[in-house]
């Protein structure tokens, strides 16, 4: 039996979801993000929620939770940089280990494409950690590609990330 893959909004009051799958990420793949798991151990249930209340899915920025069927097993988060206004970031992308392989990602990425259309953005970017060829690999079948930019993927850490980048919908004429 194939398994039902939806996406939908985290809703504001579901701070303590968030947090559950937020450490479970910084657990499982530490050398994914920016953040890491002695970051945010220690937040209180005021800090979890204020990461999830100022989310407003009318402007700056949404929060998705990914499911299998119907069980909460992946993260995304899409938002419009301010210093950019035609270009959105999608990060905090996690999917648990074994909901991978299902379309749990390109389901979020397919709904981070859908906002971006939907806030007037022409492109969309990424960062994926340098040797990460499973996620690097999941995002150029979305039509995501390299730039050519690398940084350092935080201060402590000697693994790079590279920004991978697309249009939000190629058979735009807008470029």
């Amino acid at each position: 039996m194939q398994s039902t893959v939806t996406v939908r909004d985290l809703r504001r009051d579901e701070h303590e979801l968030w947090r559950r799958l937020r450490m479970a990420a910084l657990a499982e793949s530490p050398d994914a993000f920016r953040a890491t798991l002695a970051d945010v151990q220690d937040r209180t249930e005021v800090d979890w929620r204020r990461e999830v209340d100022p989310v407003d899915p009318s402007n700056s920025g949404l929060l998705l939770i990914g499911e299998l069927d119907g069980t909460p097993v992946a993260t995304a988060y899409v938002s419009r940089r301010s210093s950019e206004p035609d270009l959105a970031g999608l990060g905090a992308m996690w999917v648990m280990p074994e909901a991978r392989g299902q379309g749990v990602g390109a389901a979020l990425i397919d709904a981070a494409l859908s906002w971006a259309a939907g806030h007037g953005c022409v492109s969309i970017e990424l960062s994926v950690t340098v040797g990460n060829e499973r996620a690097r690999r999941l995002y150029e079948r979305a039509g995501f590609q390299v730039t050519g930019e690398r940084r350092a993927l935080r201060e402590s850490s000697n693994l790079e990330i590279e920004l991978m980048r697309r249009l939000v919908n190629p058979d735009s004429d807008r470029r």
